[in-house]
């Protein structure tokens, strides 16, 4: 019932006033539809077919949703405190020799993301952050120290929200799963069951 709420809310175009001028409420996309939004451009082709130049260069685009500040509610931080950014894809040089880089193909919208908005959850993030507790994706590059019979290149995976992401304290906490790329260390990449699609 929250989440049907959720997304009629922000489903509200631009309305117009008394005198028939806009109000000036900002026109949303609904929330899933932001997610949808995320995806890799290079998602349709196996990490192991893209060169690392081709994924990480300067030309390569990619998305993810900011919270810049905590709001009263998570319905206000969806409609006021939310933003959906072109960003570049992590910088491999930048990162730990045991880090990876996650490209995410599902991300969950659970109401520990949207409490987390507006600073009432009891592990609270610092803003800016990219939200998203729950993700997986593939590893399209892993540091020089990552344990291959653990995780390597092409491998699908499921991000433990217990040591990556905006739950966490420290340097990952920044990391969410509502983007296109996230970085994470390689223990919080749990290999996906051959089970799941």
């Amino acid at each position: 019932i929250f989440l049907a709420t959720l997304n009629l809310h922000c489903r509200r175009k631009t309305t117009k006033g008394a005198t028939g001028g806009s109000t000036g409420r900002k026109s949303m996309l609904p929330f899933p539809q932001k997610m949808q939004r995320l995806g890799p451009r290079t998602m349709h082709r196996k990490a192991e077919d893209l060169e690392l130049t081709e994924i990480f260069s300067k030309e390569s685009k990619a998305q993810r949703l900011m919270v810049r500040s905590f709001a009263e509610d998570p319905l206000e931080a969806i409609e006021n405190h939310i933003t959906l950014e072109e960003t570049s894809p992590p910088d491999p040089s930048t990162l730990k020799p045991t880090d990876v880089i996650i490209a995410v193909k599902y991300a969950a919208v659970g109401w520990v993301d949207l409490l987390m908005t507006s600073g009432l959850y009891q592990h609270a993030p610092s803003p800016p952050y990219c939200p998203g507790m729950e993700y997986s994706g593939e590893i399209v590059w892993a540091g020089a120290n990552v344990d291959p019979a653990v995780v390597k290149v092409g491998d699908p995976v499921i991000a433990d929200g217990f040591l990556t992401g905006p739950r966490t304290s420290g340097e990952y906490q920044a990391y969410g799963g509502f983007a296109s790329y996230t970085v994470a260390p390689y223990q919080a990449a749990r290999p996906l069951p051959q089970s799941f699609s």
